[in-house]
């Protein structure tokens, strides 16, 4: 049976059917030319080829021999690499005239013709941990909490006003006590921020009253600070609600024109973070707006308020009932060439990039749900905090779904807001945020 007298021929394994024969094998051929052979068993090299390389192979060559137990000791640390990857396992020869293993032999308990875990079905049964509401809460991967929900405010001007939006039931543009009252049961139910847009008594070419001492958000700032301290309040920074026109910056000649609406933007920001505004979150998607607001806050010493950017805001039209809510539709045109088109997730990533390289702290996407792959791309790549804005047609969508019964409203509410919170959103703005908070107590 040795090497030593003979070449290797493929058919002298017909008698080597078993692994617990290869004892025989080692005592006739020698410790150096069993262990080449028991690797290419091992390692499941095609036959044929390992009988033509034993065919043309002189195991009396020394250099041979110093070549095998080489090679031998790369081989077998790689299957021990595969040995530990699929847990512990020996191998059997099942086929006759064939080298390669055909099956793996797992933990003792059968053979099998694949790469099988002892973890497959029947015993393992993923349905186990579905049964009932206590075993699914315990295993739930991801948790919406009231702690990650902003509840959006519209505060116009006058006193008692509580005036309801037609597209948004639920949902009323208030007069600054009715807003204090909002934001004080908001905080009750263990939302901790509110974000808030203004609808001014006058609109101008300029939004003035976005930077105004006296304007709207300005003083319902200063009136639920008093009332309900602990409350974080964002302020929203885009001019679309004060100008005339109803769009995001300055306008020349029906343009939208960037570096000159940068001012008014830092101008609105300094003016909101003095009234109290915790976070100012910039929606205009002017370029170099969060550089602009960065350094305007830090010359009036306010290097501590933190900004939250709309960073990547698409051109959407799900924002249509909001433009109700807060009488800010543009007058021609559209919004096109500034917010961005909703093809584009790389271009977003820039988006995002460049606001964090000009000092955002937070960063935002919206609208949310169309866009669960943009926010899913944002926070695998960023490490700060991500919000998204579940938009006002996201809600009215459900909304007029519901009232037609063709939806279980409370639960595609929190589907919904759920599918938000697992694509990576840690902060989400909604209108169900004091709802959402009743139902999680």
């Amino acid at each position: 049976f040795g090497f030593e007298d003979r070449a290797f021929n493929a058919r002298f394994a017909e008698r080597f059917l078993h692994v617990d024969e290869a004892g025989e094998f080692e005592v006739s051929t020698g410790a150096a030319e069993f262990a080449d052979f028991r690797s290419q068993l091992m390692l499941g090299f095609d036959p044929p080829a390992i009988g033509v390389r034993f065919q043309r192979c002189d195991f009396g060559s020394t250099q041979r021999r110093a070549a095998i137990a080489t090679q031998q000791i790369a081989e077998d640390r790689e299957f021990q690499d595969l040995r530990a990857a699929v847990g512990h396992c020996h191998l059997v020869i099942v086929q006759e005239r064939h080298l390669a293993f055909s099956t793996w032999h797992l933990a003792g308990l059968r053979s099998i013709s694949m790469l099988e875990f002892a973890m497959a079905f029947p015993v393992t049964r993923l349905r186990r941990l579905r049964r009932t509401e206590a075993l699914r809460s315990f295993v739930r991967e991801t948790r919406l909490t009231p702690e990650s929900l902003v509840y959006p405010l519209f505060v116009c001007p006058g006193e008692g006003v509580r005036k309801v939006v037609g597209s948004m039931p639920g949902v009323f543009n208030l007069s600054v006590d009715e807003a204090v009252k909002e934001a004080r049961e908001t905080f009750g139910l263990g939302v901790p921020a509110v974000i808030l847009f203004g609808l001014p008594a006058k609109k101008d070419e300029v939004g003035s009253g976005a930077y105004a001492e006296d304007g709207i958000v300005q003083t319902a700032t200063r009136a639920i600070k008093r009332e309900v301290p602990g409350l974080l309040i964002l302020g929203d920074v885009c001019l679309c609600e004060f100008t005339s026109h109803g769009h995001c910056g300055v306008i020349s000649k029906e343009e939208i024109v960037n570096d000159a609406s940068l001012e008014l933007l830092a101008k609105m920001s300094v003016s909101l973070a003095k009234a109290g505004v915790d976070i100012i979150a910039p929606s205009d998607m002017m370029d170099g707006r969060v550089g602009a607001i960065r350094k305007a806050l830090d010359a009036v010493n306010l290097p501590d308020t933190p900004i939250l950017s709309y960073a990547a805001k698409f051109a959407s039209g799900f924002y249509g009932p909001f433009r109700e809510a807060a009488d800010s539709a543009p007058q021609f045109g559209d919004r096109k060439s500034y917010q961005m088109d909703g093809a584009n997730v790389r271009e977003a990533m820039r988006e995002i990039e460049l606001d964090v390289e000009e000092g955002a702290d937070m960063i935002m996407v919206k609208p949310a749900m169309p866009y669960l792959d943009v926010i899913a791309a944002a926070r695998e790549r960023f490490d700060l905090p991500l919000a998204a804005y579940q938009v006002s047609g996201e809600f009215a969508m459900i909304e007029a779904a519901a009232r037609n019964g063709w939806i279980d409203r409370e639960r595609v509410m929190m589907e919904s807001l759920m599918s938000i919170r697992r694509a990576g959103a840690s902060i989400i703005l909604t209108y169900y945020a004091k709802e959402v908070a009743r139902l999680l107590a």
